[in-house]
């Protein structure tokens, strides 16, 4: 008997991806895993969830929001204050 490869009409979707690791983070956003290590030491970085010791996660919906608000029009833009 041969396994079908199709997806089954019948399984529900998968949700989207919510989380990712660091390393997600680099590939898609471009902000390094460094950068992103100091900030969550200092505090002023996207939002992160630490599940475990050794497990950072970003949620995708937190880290649009928080690269929208440091959104700028120019160089000199200083940005809403925060």
């Amino acid at each position: 008997m041969v396994k079908s490869t199709a997806p089954d009409p019948a399984a529900p979707d998968r949700p989207p991806v919510r989380f990712l690791r660091p390393y997600q983070v680099e590939t898609l956003y471009g902000l390094t895993q460094k950068f992103l290590a100091h900030a969550r030491g200092r505090g002023d970085g996207p939002p992160f969830v630490k599940p475990s010791y050794n497990l950072v996660l970003y949620s995708v919906e937190d880290l649009d929001q928080w690269l929208a608000a440091r959104r700028r029009l120019s160089t000199s833009d200083p940005g809403p204050s925060e």
